[in-house]
């Protein structure tokens, strides 16, 4: 894993800056950010490991002609850009009444995101008018996510959400001079993303079906199943679609499409590749394990492994 290994150093300065700037919000929105924060630090043990975000600037270093300190300022960006973007999502999907003390603190992180960019791109810099772009592809594409819901025949819709983030690696292109560059690698980044959005809505389809939450592989089995709007999707009918019928091995396919496009594009990052290996491998693990236990099943002892298997 040396996307991520040649970097540790790296990660602990990006979130050394991160809490320094959180530590200097008001009370008590500097406690309270500071401790939404490890949720976050990928060196905590049951944090969230959201590696693209924190690493996309260091992986493109080798593209272009930029300083390590100036990708340590667009990667400590980015994570108070995501940290921004979750606080808003949290918001339209909970009711929790304690909500409304994060919002101040995303504008807050939000501020000193664009203020990172500031010191390096004038306000006539190109870079602004994509930045407008990926704000516009996020907002269209939450606003059709709860109307419509998710649906795995548009998967390039998948990324849109995460669209902000490739603002680092248009900002790196440029600063190096690599801007015709952008067209080629914001669709390299859209296939990691929609690969790694396909990894995560695998991992938390129990969390997404009790709060019906949009889910590509929930999609995926409604879809199969022909459920109309109003019908539920029970985790009895996912389980039965994942251990019996096969269900995760169309899923993973999507994934492993993605990855013969990534190779067709020309100078992507080793380390961008690299990640994006290691998210389809761990998913590929995942069809294998379910399909040895299917063979054993269908050798006997149908009732008490199905048992162990759906826990």
């Amino acid at each position: 894993m040396e996307w991520l290994n040649d970097y540790e150093e790296e990660l602990t300065r990006v979130f050394a800056r991160v809490k320094e700037v959180a530590a200097g919000f008001p009370a008590p929105l500097d406690r309270e950010s500071l401790a939404y924060l490890s949720h976050f630090d990928p060196r905590m043990e049951h944090s969230s490991k959201n590696y693209i975000c924190y690493l996309l600037p260091f992986w493109l270093m080798g593209q272009a002609d930029v300083k390590p300190a100036v990708c340590r300022d667009l990667a400590a960006a980015n994570v108070m850009a995501m940290l921004h973007f979750f606080i808003i999502d949290d918001a339209m999907d909970t009711d929790n009444s304690q909500r409304w003390l994060y919002l101040p603190i995303g504008q807050l992180f939000y501020e000193a995101f664009m203020d990172c960019y500031r010191q390096h791109f004038p306000a006539a810099s190109p870079l602004w008018k994509l930045y407008k772009n990926y704000i516009r592809d996020w907002a269209e594409h939450v606003v059709a996510e709860r109307i419509s819901g998710t649906s795995t025949g548009d998967l390039a819709s998948i990324a849109r959400k995460a669209g902000p983030l490739k603002l680092s690696s248009s900002a790196i292109l440029l600063l190096g001079g690599s801007g015709n560059l952008i067209p080629d690698f914001s669709e390299a980044v859209d296939l990691v993303l929609t690969t790694l959005q396909l990894a995560d809505d695998w991992a938390d389809w129990r969390d997404d079906l009790n709060v019906e939450s949009n889910n590509a592989l929930l999609a995926l089995i409604r879809e199969k199943l022909q459920l109309g709007e109003e019908e539920r999707l029970t985790e009895e009918a996912v389980k039965h679609a994942v251990y019996v019928d096969h269900a995760l091995k169309p899923y993973v396919s999507l994934a492993l499409t993605n990855r013969v496009r990534l190779a067709q594009i020309d100078n992507v990052p080793e380390h961008l590749t690299a990640f994006h290996d290691y998210v389809c491998s761990r998913l590929e693990d995942d069809v294998k394990q379910i399909e040895s236990s299917r063979m054993m099943l269908e050798q006997g002892g149908l009732s008490y492994w199905l048992s162990k298997l759906v826990k």
